[in-house]
Formats: C-alpha cells, structure tokens, sequence
C-alpha cells in the first residue's frame, strides 16, 4: 500500500499496524483502514520516501488456514 502525505514529515508520522487495521497520523492527516484479509503485522515493512512524501507499507497476509 502506498500513502501519498503532501507536506509530512517522517518524524510527525505514526504508524500502527494491527492483524486486521492500519492506522498512520500526522498533525494534518488520519487514515485509518481496515484490511480485508488478516495480515501479520510483526512482518511488515514500511518506508518513507521524502522526496515524494510517499509511505509504502508491505504486509504479509496471513493464510486463511492458521
């Protein structure tokens, strides 16, 4: 998932990933998402790209079977 944040900061971001909803703050932004497949949020990654203020966040999603 990619989250374009005009005028963010990596420092002003909060991020909070749970098994089923993804959350990410600024002082001008809120979104809060709720995912539709349960993903295990121990293993994701997210990176900040400045230059475009973009966040990317990789969740792996969990298999429907565990």
């Amino acid at each position: 998932m990619k989250v374009t944040l005009p005028g963010a900061t990596f420092k002003t971001l909060d991020l909070n990933v749970t098994a089923k909803q993804l959350q990410v703050t600024s002082p001008q932004y809120k979104l809060s998402l709720h995912l539709p497949h349960t993903v295990n949020s121990d293993k994701g990654s997210a990176k900040w790209d400045s230059k475009r203020c973009v966040l990317s966040v990789t969740l792996p999603v969990v298999p429907e079977d565990e």
